[in-house]
This record gives structure tokens, C-alpha cells and sequence, in this order.
């Protein structure tokens, strides 16, 4: 900043008819909770805490009872476990835009979408 320059003011239009202004109750006043206050910290918390009766941790009974789930047939499961290990599979999409797509018959269209690549 020159000297005798004022800063901008990047809140200035905030008292305008958009935003808070107009909708004060969307507020959130507190903010985030606190550190070890938030859901997110007690739920890790909580599966870091040992089951007496097993000896293991929450986490790991989860963890076991997912696969076993998955083991079982669960094929919801199983594919968020196999997301969780290697990440979402990507789609790699071929698109020749030299014409609009209402030129593209219903057939091209078909063999488009289905078409595998072998």
C-alpha cells in the first residue's frame, strides 16, 4: 500500500438487501465448535476409546465388522471399502464436438454410452 493510500474496504457492500443483512437468522454466531467439541472430534474420539469386553478399539471393530459385511455379500459395503482403499473409479469420456449433439442420432448416441473401447 502507498503511503497515505486507504485500504480497501472488502466488507462494504455486505449491508446491502444480499446476504446476512437481509437474513440474520442464517448467522451462525458460535461459529465452529471448539476443538474437541465438534462431532467430528468426538466421533474420533470415541473409536479411539478400547471396548473392555473385546480389548480392541471401536475403530477396529468397525473396521472388522465392515469387511465381514462386505465378505457377507454386501456389495454396498463392498464398494466403499474398495473407495475408501484405491479412491473413486475415473471414467474417461471421448467427446467430438465438431457437431451439436441434436445432430447425433439416437443410435450413435447408444453405441456412444455403451461402447467399452475393446
Amino acid at each position: 500500500m502507498e503511503p497515505g493510500e486507504k485500504p480497501i474496504d472488502k466488507q462494504k457492500d455486505n449491508n446491502s438487501t444480499r446476504g446476512f443483512a437481509s437474513h440474520p437468522e442464517n448467522i451462525n454466531r458460535k461459529g465452529r465448535p471448539l476443538k474437541g467439541r465438534a462431532l467430528t472430534d468426538m466421533t474420533r474420539k470415541l473409536l479411539l476409546e478400547i471396548n473392555p469386553e473385546t480389548g480392541k478399539t471401536h475403530q477396529q471393530e468397525f473396521v472388522e465388522t465392515a469387511v465381514a459385511l462386505a465378505r457377507g455379500g454386501d456389495v454396498t459395503m463392498l464398494k466403499f471399502l474398495w473407495e475408501q482403499m484405491d479412491g473413486k473409479a475415473v471414467q474417461t469420456i471421448i467427446a467430438n464436438l465438431s457437431r451439436g449433439l441434436e445432430d447425433v442420432t439416437d443410435d450413435e448416441l447408444d453405441r456412444a454410452i455403451h461402447d467399452t473401447g475393446d
